[in-house]
């Protein structure tokens, strides 16, 4: 039997924080890196970019190409690249509902963030009020690791002085969020927002996935009703 969830962990993005920029900049970025003879591009994008701290895109870039081995784009495909992604930066937004259900959810759990994420461009969320909301967070530039590694989850328990089992994942994909947070003996729930150009979409889960903090606060009711219910 489950334990009480005494904490709740966010994923960042795709799940408290969108963009609504008109061209997802991942995508770009992918093709550029099978253009350039690169393989499993996503994770050589996680593991360049987001296991260190980095001053910018520009560096990001460059850290990028040193592990592909070779220039991923040059002169005015290059521009336009980058283009692409300052576009997508000036539209990184936090979804409506996420404020709103935070304050409401800290009245009953501990709350924080685990993700994947670069160090560069962030300012939008660590000057926000949501991340004001929150009690612990780990971030993987900081860790030098990417979830699902256990270490990612294992840092947010000592962090917010809670029980792994304890601890709810919330977050959009299977494979980081939910297989890596059980993996690791998290209790997790996936998400799917549907109004996000970095949406991925996952098609992995097996579980019907919440739409929106709403459905969170939802089933969080149902599931301290039951208990009582005992």
């Amino acid at each position: 039997m489950q334990k009480p969830i005494k904490a709740i962990a966010f994923d960042l993005w795709n799940t408290l924080v969108g963009c609504v920029a008109p061209v997802n900049p991942m995508l770009r970025l992918l093709e550029a890196i099978h253009l350039a003879g690169g393989t499993d591009a996503a994770l050589l994008v996680a593991e360049s970019t987001m296991t260190e701290p980095l001053p910018g895109l520009a560096a990001a870039v460059e850290a990028l190409e040193r592990r592909l081995g070779t220039s991923l784009a040059r002169g005015q495909e290059r521009a336009r690249l980058l283009a692409c992604w300052r576009l997508a930066i000036a539209h990184n937004c936090i979804f409506e509902d996420v404020v709103p259900a935070l304050r409401r959810l800290q009245k009953h759990y501990r709350l924080g963030v685990i993700t994947n994420t670069q160090s560069f461009d962030m300012e939008f969320w660590l000057h926000s009020e949501a991340r004001a909301l929150l009690d612990a967070e780990v971030l993987s530039y900081e860790v030098h690791a990417l979830k699902p590694d256990k270490r990612m989850f294992s840092r947010f328990a000592r962090r917010i002085g809670i029980s792994a089992g304890q601890i709810l994942m919330v977050g959009d994909n299977s494979r980081d969020d939910i297989e890596g947070a059980r993996a690791a003996g998290l209790q997790a729930l996936r998400i799917s927002r549907s109004h996000s150009t970095l949406s991925h979409h996952d098609s992995q889960g097996s579980d019907e996935a919440l739409r929106d903090l709403s459905e969170l606060e939802e089933k969080l009711r149902q599931l301290r009703r039951a208990r009582r219910g005992r």
